[in-house]
């Protein structure tokens, strides 16, 4: 998954806005599948919708569990939502990664 991504063609007549987030996928030491979002933004106008991902996580990936000892790896996925004027919504992947080992733990006063 590219750091740099475009999104000019979900906007056309009917495209209020877009929602776009970031979600690690894991199984945890219970043997649960789990999907966490860690980074999202709004894009309400077309000439916005060159996004460059940089920085750090918006949100903690934090487990229930307070572990990932037992999580070896993580995927992770780009998914949208295009908003429309009127009609449904819409979802879609602009991207994923294959599995990577997780990264190590930061510990946090």
């Amino acid at each position: 998954m590219n750091d740099k991504l475009d999104l000019t063609s979900l906007f056309h007549w009917n495209t209020k806005q877009v929602f776009l987030y970031l979600t690690a996928e894991y199984t945890n030491a219970q043997g649960t599948q789990n999907e966490a979002v860690f980074w999202d933004r709004i894009v309400r106008r077309k000439e916005d919708a060159n996004i460059h991902i940089a920085g750090g996580n918006k949100y903690f990936l934090k487990d229930l569990t307070r572990s990932f000892k037992n999580a070896t790896s993580v995927t992770y996925s780009m998914k949208y939502n295009v908003m429309p004027w009127i009609g449904p919504l819409t979802w879609g992947e602009a991207g994923r990664t294959e599995a990577l080992p997780l990264p190590p733990a930061q510990n946090t006063v």
